[in-house]
């Protein structure tokens, strides 16, 4: 139960390194969310994309949710913010 806590809370501070302006902290963490992500990792992604970011960033991230195929993903996308 410990490593899923730490797994969450890992990837709740990828979440919230994506709002951030450094940009290699926020690659960083979007490797994290690559390998770790789950369908709680769309809205933040999403987010992200909006704030206009570096074409590099922006290049991961779209590629990150083309690759997406959670059937889980609609609770968390209906979720109010």
């Amino acid at each position: 139960m410990s490593d899923k806590k730490s797994r969450s809370q890992r990837l709740e501070l990828a979440f919230a390194a994506l709002h951030g302006n450094d940009e290699q902290a926020i690659l960083e963490s979007l490797n994290r969310i690559e390998q770790q992500g789950d369908a709680r990792a769309i809205r933040p992604l999403l987010e992200a994309l909006d704030r206009r970011p570096s074409a590099e960033v922006e290049r991961r991230i779209t590629a990150m949710l083309h690759q997406v195929k959670a059937s889980d993903a609609v609770p968390f996308l209906l979720k109010p913010s």
